[in-house]
């Protein structure tokens, strides 16, 4: 109430119009903010005050909104993570924040009213006089980088994005603008580039084919050595799928497929060995060893290939020989061991039956013979073990066979051994047995089994054979 009386004394003394701002009370007792306006006018010949209220409750809640939105600005100017400047129209500073100085290592003191161009390198100087003005033209600007120098004298990337602000006459007021620090980042790109350098310098002169393909399995980049390989020139492999290429077997195809979607789900997968075709329909066979690799934040697969004809070819060729060597000594063994079991059988009969006959020199002889066939017999199953071995068929191998006549013909090998012991050898066999065995394992078996029967029957004794059918198999008996 003062307030208003002042105010109605002004008007008195002045005879002008005066207004204020203050709080009225409502019928209901609480306050309403108004303005309150107050002017002389003459009323019957008196001066009479004229006094206008209006209330201003909305103006005043907007007003101290804004207030509170300039404290929360201020805030967040104050303690925002990134730097912010703002710039007159010349390029002198007019405000920086917390983390502004921080960055740079100056004072407010140091830095407001210098121009920008001041904390820049020399060599970014020249990007400031250009873009710089474009910014004030276009209102706005994003990711310009500029190399900056901070009070101790060190460097750093920076990178700006901001917007210009206007007065009411759309005229320049100020920049707004934040950066961040790149520094690691171009650092990192530095390093990427010069690594993908040394790639593509290692792609383009390796001995060996490589081809880069996208996950969609599309051709992307091969080097010389692939030209050379298949025969194609870069400009047809290139923007080609691997699968429409007429380059591979579909079995060959069939495995690069599997192998291809085993690498892009991050599985290990081995080196593969295909049958291929180059463009002038020459068959060759090739090596591929694949993986997944990052270029330019993109997955590729990168495919190694080898031509490995010559390889092939001279493995194929020594298995060959490796074979007729197994095939040579595994006859040898078989032809050698029959005559052998003879002699040791004749030998061992001589020493049991007629021993008493001989002189302690002949006997010494006899046992020397003996001792000699074990040897050459151990001697001959290792040959023949180490064959099989080599080989690969130390496994069984069952064929159509008939087994009456292998059990025959193990007899008549060994039926003179048998007369030397006077022994009767009684055959109760079928006539013909056809069944699936291996012929030169049980060739084995049956001789051993008559050879002991043969050494451990009294003489004048009987050796029976004997076979009965079970099912589908056949039991032998000695």
């Amino acid at each position: 109430m003062p307030a208003i009386l002042k105010n109605f004394e002004e008007v008195i003394t002045s005879n002008q119009l005066a207004s204020i701002e203050c709080r009225i009370k409502h019928k209901e007792g609480y306050y309403i903010p108004v303005i309150a306006k107050g002017s002389i006018v003459n009323r019957d010949r008196k001066p009479k005050i004229v006094g206008i209220f209006r209330d201003i409750t909305e103006k005043k809640l907007i007003e101290r909104k804004l207030i509170e939105s300039e404290k929360k600005f201020q805030f967040l100017f104050e303690n925002a993570p990134l730097g912010y400047q703002s710039l007159d129209y010349k390029g002198n500073v007019l405000a920086v924040n917390k983390a502004w100085l921080e960055f740079f290592g100056y004072s407010k003191n140091e830095v407001i009213g210098k121009w920008f161009g001041d904390f820049i390198d020399p060599e970014y100087i020249k990007v400031l006089h250009t873009k710089f003005p474009k910014f004030k033209e276009d209102g706005e600007v994003r990711g310009v980088e500029y190399k900056i120098i901070k009070k101790n004298g060190t460097r750093a990337m920076v990178s700006f994005n901001g917007k210009i602000s206007y007065d009411e006459n759309r005229n320049f007021k100020q920049t707004h603008c934040i950066f961040q620090d790149i520094t690691e980042r171009k650092k990192a790109e530095q390093t990427l580039k010069e690594s993908e350098k040394k790639y593509r310098v290692l792609f383009e002169n390796s001995p060996s084919s490589i081809i880069l393909v996208d996950l969609d399995g599309i051709i992307v980049d091969c080097n010389s050595a692939s030209e050379f390989l298949t025969g194609y020139d870069k400009a047809d492999l290139l923007h080609q799928n691997i699968s429409n290429l007429d380059l591979f077997f579909d079995d060959s195809l069939d495995l690069i497929k599997k192998n291809f979607k085993l690498i892009i789900d991050g599985k290990e997968t081995n080196q593969l060995e295909v049958k291929s075709k180059t463009k002038n329909d020459k068959i060759i066979w090739i090596v591929i060893i694949a993986s997944l690799i990052n270029i330019a934040e993109k997955k590729y697969v990168q495919a190694i290939l080898h031509d490995i004809t010559e390889i092939k070819k001279i493995e194929r060729e020594l298995n060959e020989i490796s074979q007729l060597k197994s095939e040579l000594l595994e006859r040898t063994s078989h032809e050698l061991k029959t005559p052998l079991i003879s002699i040791k059988g004749f030998t061992e009969l001589l020493l049991e039956l007629h021993k008493e006959k001989f002189d302690t020199e002949t006997i010494l002889i006899l046992d020397e013979i003996k001792d000699g066939t074990i040897r050459l017999q151990t001697i001959i199953n290792k040959l023949l073990e180490s064959s099989l071995l080599e080989s690969g068929k130390i496994h069984f191998e069952p064929r159509q066979e008939d087994l009456s006549f292998l059990i025959r013909f193990c007899v008549n090998n060994l039926r003179g051994l048998a007369k030397t012991r006077s022994l009767f050898v009684n055959l109760d066999i079928g006539k013909k047995l056809i069944l699936n065995f291996e012929k030169e394992r049980i060739y084995e078996v049956i001789t051993n089994l008559i050879i002991n029967a043969i050494k451990y029957t009294p003489p004048y004794g009987e050796i029976k054979i004997q076979t009965k059918k079970k099912g589908a198999n056949v039991i032998v008996s000695v």
